[in-house]
């Protein structure tokens, strides 16, 4: 296949997938997401972000999803696509290892007000009666934050998709040597 022929072929399934992109986000967010930015309205949270970052990342999932689907039909045999696949991996990877320091932002935020509440002792000077020391200890609660559960499961993906890449690069390299 000619050079140019196949570099409008890439150029179409990058469109497409700005196009997938364009559509799951007016579905999700509405029109607003043409915006500069977007309101995102959680219970009592109200968060306003930027429409660009959010538009980026969901490009670089679904342009990676679907590289990754469409070379491993080809079995990873052309050079172009399989960069192509290895740039949006590593993006893919880097995007998410962002998105992880923020809920750890979050998380600091989530432990400091929980510590703030529970140092609120009483006055000094106070009797406390039954006295205290004479109770039995009771075993602490282990208590996991939806911020921890959801920092592992970013972090099982980033692994996820180093071994999809390891094995992109196994395979073309297998392709390669014969």
């Amino acid at each position: 296949m000619n050079k140019p022929k196949s570099l409008l072929i890439e150029i179409c399934w990058l469109l497409l997938a700005a196009l997938i992109n364009l559509s799951i986000l007016i579905l999700v967010f509405g029109k607003n997401i043409l915006q500069k930015t977007v309101a995102i309205n959680l219970h009592d949270t109200y968060f306003v972000t930027q429409s660009l970052p959010l538009f980026a990342f969901l490009f670089i999932v679904i342009s990676f999803v679907i590289y990754y689907v469409k070379e491993h039909r080809k079995h990873f045999q052309r050079k172009a696509q399989n960069i192509i696949i290895i740039i949006f991996g590593l993006l893919l990877i880097l995007s998410l290892t962002r998105i992880n320091g923020l809920i750890s932002l979050f998380k600091g935020i989530e432990t400091s007000l929980k510590n703030s509440n529970q140092n609120d002792l009483p006055a000094t000077g106070w009797t406390v009666y039954p006295p205290l020391g004479k109770l039995e200890k009771a075993e602490p609660k282990v208590y996991i934050s939806f911020s921890e559960i959801l920092s592992y499961s970013i972090m099982l993906i980033q692994v996820f998709i180093i071994y999809l890449l390891v094995k992109l690069g196994y395979k073309w390299g297998m392709r390669q040597n014969e």
